[in-house]
């Protein structure tokens, strides 16, 4: 069987026809590697396509998250926890936390602020100084965190009460028998005197008398210890020597040594003034104060 190929065009334009024959088999070969070539086309084709779609696609979704990125707020910086006080206003300030009945003076016109979680002896120094506008009082602990919490209070003027209890094998161990408790609402150290601190000029005298705590709210109160020219001028602080068992009459370390230490290392000048054997003070000045103080001057 034979089929006829078609050739060139003539000299006219007529289509002339090419008289010679092929076998099927050969036109059969021919068209075959017409599709395979044609396949292979479009193969490259649609990989190519596929490839420049996978490419365009990729960079679509990297310029989405470019464009998401850039409409997003910066992240929010946490507020800093502060207590809000509405009066004094810029003034010289003075704070005794621990006050009992026996609470720092007054100095000149500061504006002294005292401290205290026994209800008696809120209700005591309430009475005496409601007529003194530059003092205010707050029944209240204070601590390194806010909460509420159990207040011992070991003998009847509440001189020994603590948030913590007194250690065995010292001076206060027969305390333990006497205490009684009292449900009391603690205030962090640092909300609260960085509060007070807002609008007004810087805190003179700080006082702490807190059986045991004084140590842990001052670490608490670094930030504030570590400004200069410092925020707070001078410093008297209780605080405790271990005994010859090692140790201190509360159940918290309130080392005499580490306070002062503390207080060192965030430029404070300090003394340690023992009272007896188990318990002294710490004073401490930093610049704009120009010397130490002593246990009268609080």
């Amino acid at each position: 069987m034979q089929a006829r190929i078609h050739g060139k065009c003539d000299e006219d334009g007529a289509t002339s026809s090419d008289t010679r024959s092929a076998p099927l088999a050969q036109i059969g070969h021919i068209g075959w590697l017409r599709r395979l070539n044609i396949a292979g086309l479009f193969l490259v084709v649609a990989l190519y396509g596929a490839n420049t779609a996978s490419s365009y696609q990729a960079n679509y979704i990297k310029q989405k998250q470019i464009e998401a990125q850039s409409r997003c707020p910066p992240a929010a910086v946490a507020p800093v926890p502060i207590l809000k006080f509405d009066r004094p206003k810029h003034s010289m300030l003075d704070v005794n936390i621990g006050t009992n009945l026996s609470p720092m003076k007054a100095l000149g016109d500061n504006f002294l602020l005292l401290v205290d979680p026994l209800m008696d002896v809120c209700n005591a120094l309430s009475v005496a100084f409601q007529k003194n506008p530059n003092v205010h009082f707050l029944c209240l602990a204070v601590a390194n965190y806010t909460g509420v919490s159990t207040f011992k209070r070991y003998n009847s003027v509440g001189v020994s009460s603590s948030l913590v209890s007194v250690s065995e094998h010292t001076s206060h161990a027969g305390l333990r028998d006497q205490a009684t408790m009292q449900t009391v609402m603690v205030v962090e150290a640092l909300p609260l005197l960085r509060g007070l601190l807002n609008n007004n000029i810087a805190i003179q005298r700080l006082k702490l008398d807190m059986q045991g705590f004084d140590y842990t709210v001052l670490r608490n109160l670094e930030p504030l210890l570590s400004e200069s020219p410092a925020r707070i001028h001078n410093i008297m602080a209780e605080c405790f020597y271990p005994n010859k068992a090692g140790n201190q009459i509360y159940e918290i370390d309130n080392s005499c040594e580490k306070i002062k230490q503390y207080l060192e290392s965030l430029g404070y000048t300090t003394r340690d003034t023992p009272a007896i054997v188990e318990w002294g003070d710490v004073f401490a000045y930093k610049a704009p104060a120009t010397s130490l103080m002593s246990g009268s001057d609080f």
